[in-house]
């Protein structure tokens, strides 16, 4: 992690960057039960308010191809 960091990293960005024909779209993977970290949250906001991209937490591999299907990228 230290080396991510030293990288670049930032913590709380989502674990996939998807890019779709005319927008970027962010995924954030979670286990069942588990919640964003208000990290997280915040990095949410941005993306989504800022920058004007779509951002989604995905709990499966299903949830993931049902959200690129919605976007429209599947």
């Amino acid at each position: 992690m230290a080396s991510l960091k030293k990288d670049g990293l930032c913590v709380g960005f989502p674990d996939l960057i998807v890019f779709g024909p005319d927008k970027v779209g962010f995924i954030e993977i979670k286990v069942e039960g588990e919640k964003q970290t208000e990290t997280q949250k915040h990095v949410e906001g941005w993306l989504t308010t800022w920058a004007g991209q779509r951002y989604v937490v995905c709990r499966s591999v299903a949830d993931v191809d049902a959200t690129l299907t919605q976007w429209g990228w599947a």
